[in-house]
């Protein structure tokens, strides 16, 4: 036996926060890592076909930082690219295609300011088309990652409200009205911070926290470290074997997800899919 390399460990490396290595892979689906280890929902079943289709004028996806409305952008952007959209450009803060007749512009934070231009003009110039108090006829998709506290800032202004009275309507109306009326159906708002990451259940393994960890100690990827001189005192394979493929791992399995769900239980705070994504690379790999 020699020691051995494993590339996997380095990848998972780049999903904690405070890496020694390096956080590369800790934001968005950039990487071809990222991009294997990316968790299909229901956004990308249900939703993102129908963005893809040009079914919406606006989308408006809202969450913490780490909840994933980069991730989907991205997946848009990727899903438009595949069926042979135009691109007119790309960059740190969104992108802008043209597909099917219709224009696609994407932002990827519409909180925070950008290039010198404040975070309300970025939105005013997002929303030009949809000046006015009718709904407009337009061949175009916005597509907004925002934090809901920014949203309802900007459109409940009084000069926004004036100027985007058909939008800002139907979007106080979707997102804050006790109600949530969905009457006007080419207007979508998703809240990621609603989305359930973890379960209680010990024999059903279909929450996002249970399919991550399942990628991340599938033992395919660790293969190399059953050749490994140090394979019998190496704690990053042990903590692989005792969560995912080890005599023990589904009780093991179990018990920390039952860890995360009674933090999310709590309610102290709200765990993003970036935080369990970072907390399960340093659970596995200590950060060594």
């Amino acid at each position: 036996m020699i020691s051995q390399h494993n590339l996997w460990v380095d990848n998972l490396l780049g999903l904690y926060q405070h890496s020694l290595t390096g956080n590369f892979d800790n934001r968005g689906i950039a990487s071809d890592f990222a991009r294997e280890t990316y968790i299909n929902t229901l956004l990308d079943d249900d939703l993102l076909p129908a963005v893809l289709n040009g079914n919406f004028k606006a989308v408006f996806l809202t969450g913490n930082p780490g909840d994933g409305k980069t991730a989907f952008l991205e997946k848009i952007y990727s899903g438009l690219k595949a069926k042979g959209c135009t691109e007119n450009w790309k960059d740190a803060s969104g992108w802008e295609v043209e597909y099917n007749g219709k224009v696609f512009t994407a932002c990827y934070d519409a909180s925070e300011s950008c290039n010198g231009v404040s975070a309300d003009e970025r939105l005013k110039i997002l929303f030009k088309s949809f000046a006015g108090e009718w709904e407009p006829n337009i061949n175009e998709v916005v597509l907004v990652a925002i934090n809901d506290g920014k949203l309802h800032s900007f459109f409940s202004n009084k000069q926004n409200k004036d100027k985007f009275k058909w939008l800002s309507q139907t979007v106080m109306d979707k997102a804050f009205s006790s109600e949530r009326s969905k009457h006007v159906e080419n207007i979508i708002i998703v809240n990621l911070k609603e989305r359930t990451l973890v379960d209680l259940e010990f024999d059903i393994t279909d929450s996002l926290f249970d399919k991550l960890l399942n990628i991340f100690t599938a033992e395919e990827h660790w293969q190399i470290c059953h050749t490994c001189l140090s394979q019998t005192y190496c704690p990053i394979f042990a903590n692989a074997m005792a969560l995912g493929f080890g005599e023990m791992s589904k009780q093991a399995h179990y018990r920390l997800k039952l860890l995360f769900a009674i933090s999310h239980l709590r309610r102290n705070r709200h765990n993003t899919m970036r935080d369990i994504r970072s907390a399960l690379s340093f659970i596995i790999t200590c950060n060594l």
